[in-house]
This record gives C-alpha cells, structure tokens and sequence, in this order.
C-alpha cells in the first residue's frame, strides 16, 4: 500500500514538473498554413534560415510555422529582434504553445519536451492528449496573479490592446467591463480561449508583441513647444525637416514614404474652414474619399491609386491644431497599425500657436504647403463672366469638359448647371 502511495504522487509530482516546464515555454509564431502539404513545403525553406523552426498543428485545420522553444523573455527578444531586420512577417507574435495540437515538423518530435525520461510512467502521461499540450493558469490564478499588477502594469495592457485595435476607452488602469471585452478579444484574435482574463503568459506575450512593434516603428512622444501639439510618431519612419507656420513638416526616412504634417495657427471657425478648403488643393489630398466639415473640426480621409492621406483638424481656445498624414497605399497594413496611434495620441497643449503674421491665413498656408507640397493645378483655364446676383457664371463648354472638379477663381467650387455643344456654351453654378 505504501509503494502505490509512493508511485501515485511520483506521477503528481512529475505532472507539476511538466506543466511548469511548458509554461515556461513560447514561440514565436511566423505564419499559417491550409494544408499539411503547403506547410511542409514552407517549414523546408524556412529551416534553411531558421534552424529552430517547428511546426504543429492548431485549430480548424490550419499549421502555424513558429521558432523555438524559447523562455518568454528569449521570445520577446528574438521577435523584436527579426522584426527590425525584417526578417520574419510584421504579424508574428509570440504564443505560449497552447494551441499546439500534433507536431509535424520536425518529423518525430514531440509538441512538449520529455521530462525526467529515466522515470518509466512518464512516458504513458505524455502519451495522452491532455498531457501533449502546455497548460496555462487557470482563471483563477490568472486573477490572482492579476491581482498583483501594479497600476501602471495595467494601463500598459490597456495600451497594448489599444495598439492592436480592441481597446477604445481611456488608459486609466481600471480592469472594467470594457477592459474584460478587450481582452476578451483580442485571446479570440490569438487563438486562446476568450476568458476576459489574460494568464500571466498571455500578457507576457500580448506586451512582447506590442513592444516589439514599437520598436519597429520607433514610436516616440513628441512635444513641439512652439506649435502647442504633442503626438506619438513613428520616427524610425519619419524625420523632422522644417517650420513653414501655420505648418510643421515631418518627412519621410529611409525611403519609407510616410509624411506627416502638423497644423497650428491662431484662428476661429473661419480660419478651420479655410484650411479645409486650402488641403482640398494638394496634390497629396486626392479628390476621391470621405469628407466631414463640423462645426468646430473636420476630417478628411482621401485616397488615390497612388497616395492616400488623412487630416483632422479642430478648433479650440482661439487656436487651431491639427496633422495631415500622408502614404502610399501599398503600406495599408503598416498603417492600420501607426494611424490609430496618431490619432489616439494628438492633443493640443499649451496656449500657444504658430503664428502666421499679418499674412492672411489662405496666402500663409499656400506658401507654406508650397515649400514641402505640391498643389493642385488646373489643366485648363478659361475666361467668363458672372450673369446674376447668385454668382453664376457663363463660360465654354471647352473648359468643362472632361474635368472631374470645377472652380470659379480657384476657390469657389462649381457645378456645371447645363451646356449647349451648339453654341459652346456652359453655365456654372458656385
């Protein structure tokens, strides 16, 4: 009787051991694969860089490609680490193993390091399916060990999330409701169960990831004192180049093609207006894409085959602040990433402004759009003459036809309201 006692908490005690070891285990995971064929195929020509790479099997039919195993903290650092040489995918992130299911590659190899391989029985526990793959706290640890985060540990996941899209309420460490749905969410985006409590491993690697993507875009909180603006900027991406008040122009690094402009001037609604009307004239504000002009801000989200931009401006306190960030479309997936960043972060500070002088304000911006962008010119431009107190405008039909945009005197938009091809005349509507 007491030898069975003895062998049955030889087994517990290795049971302990084992689950210990995988949880201390993570990977870095690289991309997933359909089929077993395709990712084979890719596990060959990716062990020709990356010797330690593994392959298993994970939810759904799909295989996840993934380096190691590592410690999480050698995790966290190789991810950061390939990123920045652009050596693995900008979405690798680091998993914790526990939607490994069989291994296939290497061949033969099993999802969890043997244990103690001199002791006989513990061949028959990691026989079992539930034994194969690394356990997690439970929710209750997980709490537990939540509990013991400091304030700040907590906004940091409150950011974190943030970065990747799942958390929009304020940074203010408070594990509400809210927070649980975020976390909730973003387990589910990584293939965890949506408990809406991250084990000590998940936040391990929800960090890592985050980390690991800051320094890839270099992320840095900028105060620019005299323009009463502070932002988070990617500056492994940008570079400040000059002052042209009422702007600050950041330009692009290293051939990224990422631009950003910050806004600050004194004004009231009508200088707001004013901007929005000089922005629609760049050459980097595309005429396609959504429009909105409030009250007290507008938005301007354009995009061409070649270019797409953003723009926010707000008027507050006699001061008007804001950015135009500009990109090349093919970089969509980098800036779903940097733009929410921006956005989240601007906020006018001071009282202060860049102050344009006695210029007026539409003279001012043109100027100094002019010395970092290109405006918009006409393609043709014709004569004519206004024939009633509304502002209308005869002219030629020549000089509407075939154009997507009308002004009358470069800033007032027009309507074509008829033409007659007989004549060659056309009427113009403001």
């Amino acid at each position: 009787m007491r030898l069975r006692v003895l062998v049955i908490c030889v087994l517990a005690a290795l049971g302990t051991v084992r689950a210990a070891v995988a949880q201390e285990q993570a990977w870095v995971q690289l991309e997933a694969q359909p089929s077993l064929t395709e990712a084979e195929d890719r596990a060959r020509t990716l062990a020709a860089e990356f010797p330690e790479v593994a392959g298993f099997q994970i939810a759904e039919g799909w295989y996840a490609l993934s380096l190691g195993p590592y410690s999480p903290e050698e995790a966290a650092g190789r991810l950061s680490d390939l990123k920045r040489a652009g050596a693995i995918p900008r979405d690798a992130f680091i998993t914790d193993g526990s939607t490994h299911r069989q291994q296939f590659w290497p061949i033969g190899r099993l999802a969890v390091p043997e244990a103690a391989p001199a002791v006989e029985p513990a061949v028959d526990v990691a026989a079992t399916p539930e034994a194969a793959v690394a356990t997690d706290e439970t929710v209750a640890e997980a709490r537990a060990s939540e509990a013991e985060l400091s304030r700040e540990d907590r906004m940091a996941l409150q950011q974190a999330m943030a970065w990747y899209g799942v958390y929009e309420a304020k940074i203010d460490g408070a594990f509400g409701k809210g927070t649980r749905a975020s976390m909730a969410a973003w387990q589910e985006m990584n293939g965890y169960d949506a408990t809406g409590v991250l084990t000590s491993i998940q936040r391990a690697a929800l960090l890592a990831n985050y980390q690991a993507d800051q320094a890839e875009f270099g992320f840095e909180t900028l105060t620019e004192a005299e323009a009463g603006i502070e932002i988070t900027l990617p500056m492994a991406l940008l570079q400040f180049d000059h002052y042209e008040p009422p702007f600050v122009h950041y330009i692009e690094r290293n051939g990224s093609g990422l631009r950003v402009i910050l806004i600050s001037q004194p004004g009231e609604q009508d200088s707001l207006y004013g901007l929005y009307d000089v922005l629609q004239t760049l050459e980097v504000v595309p005429a396609e894409g959504e429009r909105r002009r409030e009250e007290r801000s507008f938005t301007i989200n354009a995009q061409s085959a070649s270019v797409q931009s953003y723009a926010y401006a707000e008027v507050k306190g006699g001061m008007v602040k804001g950015y135009l960030v500009v990109w090349n479309p093919v970089d969509a997936e980098r800036m779903s990433r940097i733009l929410p960043a921006l956005k989240a972060s601007f906020r006018p500070v001071g009282d202060k402004a860049l102050d344009p002088g006695l210029v007026p304000m539409d003279a001012a911006a043109r100027s100094g759009l002019m010395a970092g962008l290109e405006v918009k010119t006409p393609k043709l431009s014709r004569s004519g003459f206004f024939v009633d107190a509304a502002g209308s405008v005869v002219t030629t039909v020549e000089a509407v036809a075939q154009c997507g945009r009308v002004t009358i005197d470069h800033d007032t938009e027009a309507v074509v309201a008829a033409q007659d091809a007989a004549s060659g005349i056309a009427i113009l509507t403001p």
